[in-house]
């Protein structure tokens, strides 16, 4: 390991989440290789996907990871196949043009 990688961690860390906050917010709720694959995350409740939401979000990824990925593979068994960091802000990842969900207070 390099002698500070520590440092190297939180630097990469720190670029995920700005990549991940200015792309969410600014393009709808998609990154790179969502809007590739037409999957945006909306909020549950129907608001946009502001910076402080988007933001919110990758601090779930902590929390994913914290929980020794079973953050992550929470999907596998919700309902709305959303992972600790969508559960924590209230969003979801829909494909591009699906309807709404009509009893969101009950993905929370």
């Amino acid at each position: 390991m390099p002698r500070n990688w520590v440092a190297e961690v939180v630097s990469g860390f720190g670029w995920f989440a700005l990549y991940l906050t200015v792309l969410v917010s600014w393009w709808n709720g998609q990154t790179v290789g969502k809007r590739m694959m037409g999957i945006p995350v909306v909020r549950l409740d129907g608001g946009a996907i502001t910076w402080w939401v988007a933001f919110e979000r990758v601090g779930g990824y902590a929390a994913g990871f914290a929980t020794g990925l079973l953050g992550f593979a929470q999907v596998f068994w919700d309902a709305n196949r959303q992972g600790i960091h969508d559960r924590i802000v209230g969003t979801v990842v829909i494909m591009d043009g699906a309807a709404k969900v009509a009893d969101w207070e009950s993905a929370l």
